[in-house]
């Protein structure tokens, strides 16, 4: 076989080239490293910084090596001087140390340097390759053959640059043919043209080949097996040639075994005198029949000590019956190993590894025992596994979130305080993408990579995380690539830590400064008595143009000279630390000397050894005129009072209890009991209420007194006056309470309203009357039937001619048939009618509006009646060419659009046109839509008629069309239905024009809270939300009901605690009041009890949330109560 596969023995000479048991690095002239094996980086004498990655770096510029100080011996290597340093103590990537050589050789090419060579070798060889060799020899000779017999580094034309002949060339005489004289190529030192032949095909393919050179000596003849393996410069070009020599005869196999075998031992006794740290020998019975130099320096005995002593001599815990037991062992396994601990003194101890291995047969089995002092690594390890067991604790119990991750980004370990953090089990959260992590909001999600990251080397990244129930979590991430020896990434470390106290404190900062700069009121920060931070509203207050002019100013200089004095003697008694309140008036001064009235809120804190003083300055320059005109009131009150029907009542807190104590003298005109006798008496009022109305006041009364938010409610019942009739009553409560929510009096106004009552009881009477009137419409209904014996006599008729009559034309027949037709389309139409109309009636129709565009309904509406419109030749067409939106069911609108046309096409002659138009009604919030014609038109005292059900108006077409005379009615009750109105201007013989109104899609929310920030917040989340949405804010229930007036907002999203009017009370006022349009209403509070939502349920309302809202449950309640209208 003269060559093998080229791929194949690339493969071959790269394992060797990494497997070989020292480390190799080449460099070039330039002093570029070119070549570096693995066991070069397995023997830490690489700084961990390069990763094993340093082909291309200057050996003698960058700092190479870890702990080693070879750069001089490097340079003198330019002058031809090799070098052999032996180093201690290097440290490995496994954590250990080893004692390794360095030596040194350099390449020249006549007197030019071409670069050196780099040998690194282990010289404490590993217990376990020690093993082996004492115990399998021939593991020793197949690592040796491995690599070669002998090798030559020469460049690619054959040059040597390097030999590794020793004088020992025996049994390569023939082959060497000029080896002793001085050779400067291979070719002169070794005759054969099959290897120049190797020289060049390697030179042409630059890979690595491997051939058989036959030779003969004496007639013998002989094999040698020839390796070139080329190394390659970063520019492709060969840079030296590794010719590698092995002899593979096979006629001398059994000479060149026993030689080998004789090297073999000799190389093993070299080992064991200077590598292993103890080899020792014993029969059989445990005798010790051998010991080495070094088992005297680890156990401390000489060879005379020991020699046919019993092994527990040196090793006390093997006694006979323990070493019975190794002695079985090895029979079974061959091996036998173990670790001992020798103490020598009390506070020293030595450890050993002890590793034992039958050698021979029969009678001359004995037992090898390799003993190594490990007492440095016994030491390591144990400092290593406290070592690990300090970090695992610190993993475990840190509060960061750590993890791992494969390749795919997928979780591979996470520690407690993640898991338990983020809601989940470690199970949950192994496999499981880190992506998913990321919360929803995040719109880097989709493209998160972690890869991406560490190529843009970004230290840490600020990421918005979600826990198992949606709370955020704001982390800042890193990413860490952990990689292996030949540098690829294995995985990555993820340690992230909570910033979201952090970003919390951030909103709450700007939520607070927010507040400093929307706030009415005057704010300022003062020390050292003077004003340092103000906001706009402060210079506002007392008449400056800007803040600058204000800052720098003392508080006093804002005070009129009437208070001066007194404000000076607070703001002393307050520096000194004396007890002054935090709340005072004063009369204030502006700019242009105005005077007025200043209410001032102050308080303190010390930061930074000063102190601060922030003051909120508000005008209540208009309260205080009201007190004084509340003053002037009270007499006008005082009058008013005893000449009013009605009874005004006051009620306060005493001792504990709310008890009434006072009434007008208008009580008596309505209950016949004077205002003594209720003072008298705390419990008359109770007993004069009517037995059947008494659970039901205390009920209403219970439920106003216990909420905070209510102020005021109105109660409707009956009570007995004084001689036993029976009066209805409405009693109006207004209730004054603290800033708790505690009442601190309530004040009423009694009504007798029993005239109310009986009106209340004709109404009712009426309406009574109305529904039987309806009932005799729906009669109407049963009687128009009647109009369907029409079309049934008129197919019976023709029927019966045609059955009986078996000779008529074929004519008439058609005739016949033609009439039958028209009376069943006759008779389909007005069931139809009569079916649409009934349903509209009764409520039974499907009635479901949202916000639609108008403009595609007609454009749908014309697309369905083309065809009829077509035969006519009539010109139907949409003049609404921009978007209106609104609000109604699309299927209804359709048919009232359908109804409106058909009428029209019906109605007007051939090539006649049929217009629809949409108008915008800013202030009436409608759009008008108009279905022109110009047919026949409608007779004045026609018009009256139409809409109407009981009139059953109609008439026949242009053409004889006929219709049910139900289909205007239907039309009418959907316009209605809707919230709308429908009327119609005609002019006989000219056209008709029927005009509907559909109220406008509102795009506006309204959020009502007395609470500013709120509002803030709220409004923003309603815009991510709903972002196609307007949002208007309200600070009370008044406010909000005048926008409801005015804006009709499709949703209102209500507080229930607020001044003036609360949301309970808006609510109210919404139902009681004759509004066009009531939009639907969620309450959001942090003011609720289980009394206060039934009140809301009763009320109606479907969605009622506490304060923080879970933002999924809000968006629903949003997105349904959108759904709704409610038209009155």
């Amino acid at each position: 076989m003269d060559s093998i596969d080229n791929k194949k023995l690339k493969i071959s000479f790269e394992e060797i080239f990494d497997a070989a048991p020292v480390g190799i690095l080449i460099f070039n002239d330039e002093w570029e490293i070119t070549h570096v094996n693995q066991n070069m980086i397995r023997f830490g004498v690489i700084k961990d910084e390069f990763g094993g990655y340093v082909i291309n770096k200057n050996i003698l510029k960058q700092e190479i090596f870890e702990n080693i100080d070879i750069i001089q011996e490097v340079k003198n290597l330019f002058r031809g001087e090799a070098f052999e340093k032996e180093l201690l103590n290097v440290k490995t990537f496994e954590g250990g140390e080893l004692s390794i050589l360095v030596k040194g050789s350099p390449l020249f090419e006549g007197e030019k340097f071409l670069g050196g060579i780099l040998i690194v070798e282990d010289i404490k060889i590993s217990l376990d390759v020690q093993k082996e060799k004492l115990i399998r020899s021939k593991y020793f000779n197949d690592l040796l053959k491995g690599i070669s017999s002998h090798f030559f580094i020469t460049d690619n034309s054959g040059k040597l640059k390097y030999s590794s002949l020793n004088g020992e060339v025996s049994q390569f005489k023939s082959f060497l043919t000029n080896y002793g004289g001085k050779s400067n190529t291979l070719f002169s030192l070794i005759s054969s043209n099959k290897l120049k032949d190797l020289f060049t095909k390697v030179n042409e393919t630059k890979e690595p080949i491997n051939a058989i050179v036959p030779t003969e000596i004496s007639g013998d003849y002989f094999n040698y097996r020839v390796t070139l393996v080329p190394l390659l410069s970063s520019g492709d070009v060969i840079q030296f040639i590794i010719v590698l020599l092995t002899d593979i005869t096979k006629e001398a196999e059994d000479l060149e075994y026993m030689g080998t075998e004789i090297n073999e031992l000799r190389t093993f006794r070299d080992i064991t005198l200077a590598i292993v740290d103890a080899v020792i020998n014993i029969d059989i019975n445990g005798k010790i029949i051998l010991w080495n130099e070094k088992a005297e320096k680890v156990f401390g005995y000489s060879n005379n000590d020991v020699l046919n002593q019993f092994v527990g001599k040196i090793l006390p815990s093997i006694s006979e019956e323990y070493f019975q037991r190794i002695r079985e062992e090895l029979k079974k396994t061959s091996i036998w190993e173990s670790e001992v601990k020798i103490v020598k003194d009390k506070d020293e101890a030595e450890y050993l590894s002890i590793k034992m291995g039958i050698v021979g047969k029969d009678e001359n089995q004995s037992i090898v025992m390799l003993c190594s002092n490990i007492t440095r690594r016994a030491l390591m390890e144990r400092e290593l596994r406290q070592s690990e067991e300090r970090f695992r604790n610190i993993v475990t119990n840190t509060r960061e979130y750590i993890c791992t991750l494969d390749l795919n980004e997928k979780i591979t370990y996470v520690n407690p305080y993640f898991s338990k953090t983020f809601d989940y089990t470690q199970i949950e959260l192994l496999g499981k993408n880190f992506k998913e992590l990321i919360d929803e909001s995040v719109t880097e999600k989709k493209n998160f990579s972690v890869e991406k990251i560490i190529k843009e080397k970004r230290d840490s990244l600020e990421l918005q995380l979600a826990k198992r129930d949606g709370a955020k979590v704001y982390v800042l991430s890193s990413f860490t690539p952990v990689k292996d020896f030949n540098g690829k990434v294995r995985f990555y470390n993820v340690v992230l830590t909570d910033v979201t106290v952090k970003k919390e404190a951030e909103k709450d900062l700007l939520l607070v400064r927010s507040v400093f700069d929307a706030s009415q009121d005057g704010i300022g920060v003062i020390t050292n008595k003077e004003l340092i931070l103000v906001n706009e509203n402060f210079a506002k207050i007392f008449g400056y143009d800007n803040i600058k002019e204000v800052l720098g100013k003392s508080s006093l200089d804002f005070v009129d000279n009437v208070d001066k004095a007194r404000v000076s003697e607070i703001i002393k008694n307050r520096e000194e630390g004396k007890h002054v309140e935090n709340r005072y008036d004063f009369v204030g001064i502006k700019k242009d000397k105005t005077k007025f009235y200043v209410e001032a809120s102050v308080t303190s804190y010390v930061s930074e050894n000063a102190t601060y003083t922030v003051s909120v300055m508000r005008d209540i320059t208009e309260q205080k005129k009201a007190e004084e005109k509340l003053k002037e009131s009270e007499e006008r009150y005082r009058s008013i009072t005893e000449n009013i029907n009605e009874s005004m009542w006051t009620a306060e807190i005493i001792e504990g209890k709310l008890q009434a104590v006072f009434y007008t003298s208008a009580i008596k005109k309505i209950t016949g009991y004077s205002n003594e006798d209720f003072i008298s008496n705390k419990k008359l009022w109770f007993n004069i209420i009517h037995p059947n109305d008494s659970e039901f006041v205390i009920k209403k009364l219970k439920r106003l007194y216990r909420d905070p938010a209510r102020t005021s409610d109105e109660i409707e019942y009956r009570i007995q006056n004084n001689i036993g009739n029976i009066i209805w009553i409405e009693n109006k409560i207004n209730v004054v309470r603290n800033r708790t929510g505690k009442i601190q009096k309530v004040y009423g106004v009694v009504s007798d309203i029993t005239l109310n009552k009986k009106a209340d009881e004709e109404f009712r009477k009426s309406a009574e009357n109305l529904k039987q009137l309806n009932e005799t419409k729906d009669r109407f209904i049963s009687i128009i039937s009647h109009d369907l014996r029409t079309p049934f006599s008129s197919i019976l008729g023709f029927t019966d001619l045609l059955l009986t009559d078996r000779h008529m034309p074929e004519e008439k027949k058609i005739q016949y048939i033609e009439f039958i037709q028209e009376s069943s389309r006759n008779m389909l139409s007005l069931v139809n009618s009569l079916l649409d109309w009934t349903r509209v009636q009764t409520g039974r129709i499907r009635f479901e509006p949202e916000r639609m565009n108008a403009k595609f309904v007609v454009t749908k509406a014309i697309q369905m009646l083309s065809g009829s419109a077509l035969q006519k030749n009539i010109n139907l067409y949409s003049a609404i060419d921009t978007d209106m939106y609104i609000y109604a069911d699309e299927n209804l609108l359709i048919q009232t659009f359908n109804n409106l046309i058909s009428n029209a096409i019906k109605f007007t002659r051939q090539n006649g046109t049929i217009s629809i138009n949409g108008e915008l009604l800013i202030d009436e919030r409608k759009v008008k839509f108009t279905v022109k014609d110009n047919g026949v038109g409608i007779k004045e005292e026609d018009l009256q008629k139409l809409f109407k059900v009981d009139t059953k108006f109609t008439l026949k077409g242009t053409e004889g069309e006929k219709g049910s005379g139900l289909g205007l009615s239907l039309v009418h009750d959907i316009v209605q239905k809707h919230g709308g109105d429908i009327w119609v201007e005609s002019k006989y013989a000219s056209g008709s024009e029927f005009i509907f109104t559909i109220p406008i899609a509102s795009t506006k929310i309204l959020i009502a809270d007395d609470v500013n920030t709120d509002r803030i917040l709220y409004a923003k989340l309603i815009k991510s939300i709903m972002p196609n949405y307007d949002v208007l804010e309200a600070k009370d229930g008044k406010e909000a009901y005048e926008i409801i007036k005015t804006s009709q907002p499709a949703l209102v999203i209500s507080d229930h605690k607020m001044p003036v009017m609360s949301g309970y009370d808006l609510v109210k006022q919404m139902k009681v009041t004759d509004l066009k349009y009531i939009p639907p209403v969620i309450i959001l509070s942090s003011d609720l009890n289980n009394t206060i939502i039934d009140e809301y349920r009763e009320m109606g309302i479907e969605y009622i949330f506490a304060k923080p809202v879970n933002l999924s449950n809000f968006k629903v309640a949003i997105d349904n109560s959108l759904k709704k209208a409610i038209f009155n």
